[in-house]
């Protein structure tokens, strides 16, 4: 089990800021109908979403850079999601 997510083109310290930075931003990620494609909500500008993916996000900072704080959510709500179905398979309690 990986013990914390793999960020591809992202340092260790920028990932956990973005990911720090989605939750203090209330970021809200919903799954579309393509698998592993997420509508992330902007915190910034009032109904605009953005598309992401493990590998891709369409915001300025994604397009730019090829990181920003949308993919760095989506990459960990799909590591955590990923880890409680484990956990429950395995019949560990993620509530502990």
């Amino acid at each position: 089990m990986d013990i914390h997510p793999t960020h591809p083109g992202m340092t260790s310290a920028f990932f956990d800021k973005a990911v720090h930075q989605s939750f203090c931003l209330d970021l809200v990620v919903v799954p579309t109908h393509v698998p592993g494609r997420y509508a992330v909500v902007s915190a910034t500008k009032p109904r605009v979403t953005y598309l992401a993916t493990r590998a891709a996000c369409a915001c300025s900072g994604g397009q730019q850079y090829g990181r920003c704080y949308h993919r760095a959510r989506v990459i960990f709500d799909e590591w955590f999601d990923a880890r409680e179905r484990r956990e429950r398979s395995a019949g560990g309690d993620t509530a502990a």
